[in-house]
């Protein structure tokens, strides 16, 4: 059975920094969770183990496939309002893949037990660098394919963290790409004789 999370007490914790004396730090990675990671991937293994033995937990895997344009008919940005739209460029963006995975709650996929640790290593983890709470963690499952396109989770927090499960080897590409942080002032002495690729924004 699932544990029933009480989110106003089981992930939240006293300590916190406040925004304006906080560091802002792009990446941040830590080996702390290695322990909770490799007995979450046992658990995965152990569950998926022999494909020919019926489990109702194999069949509760959300495949969540949405398009650029997937819930948002009608809706106009700021950008398209004050510069206008070009004929084609709505349904050219609209038809391209914003996010193409298999999802589940964690809470619904792993032991009691095993929740409850990660759980606790992953406040932990944001006890040390000021956080004041997580939200209920998922899990994403890519196949070949796969992939989510450029976003920002800003509504959920000011961190987002990934505790990648995979081994070496499993797979090829599906590297996260983050912005660099000199492009949110892009246009503060922009210098019009250099041209910019992929490597200079991501």
């Amino acid at each position: 059975s699932s544990p029933n999370i009480d989110t106003e007490n089981f992930l939240t914790f006293t300590h916190a920094s406040s925004l304006p004396e906080s560091q802002y730090t792009q990446l941040l990675t830590s080996q702390s969770l290695e322990p909770i990671a490799t007995k979450l991937r046992s658990y995965y293994d152990e569950h998926f183990q022999d494909p020919r033995q019926p489990d109702a937990g194999r069949f509760c895997w959300d495949p969540w496939y949405v398009n650029v344009g997937d819930g948002k008919k009608g809706e106009t940005t700021t950008m398209e309002e004050e510069n206008g739209v070009v004929d084609g460029e709505r349904k050219a963006t609209d038809s391209q893949c914003q996010y193409s995975l298999k999802r589940i709650q964690a809470n619904n996929f792993f032991a009691e037990d095993d929740f409850s640790d990660l759980v606790e290593d992953l406040t932990q983890l944001g006890r040390s660098i000021g956080l004041a709470a997580i939200t209920p963690p998922w899990i994403s499952l890519y196949l070949n394919g796969d992939m989510q396109n450029l976003h920002t989770d800003a509504p959920h927090g000011p961190c987002a963290f990934v505790l990648s499960l995979c081994r070496d080897g499993d797979f090829e590409g599906g590297e996260t790409m983050l912005l660099r942080s000199q492009i949110m002032e892009l246009w503060k002495g922009f210098d019009t004789s250099r041209g910019m690729e992929t490597g200079d924004i991501m």
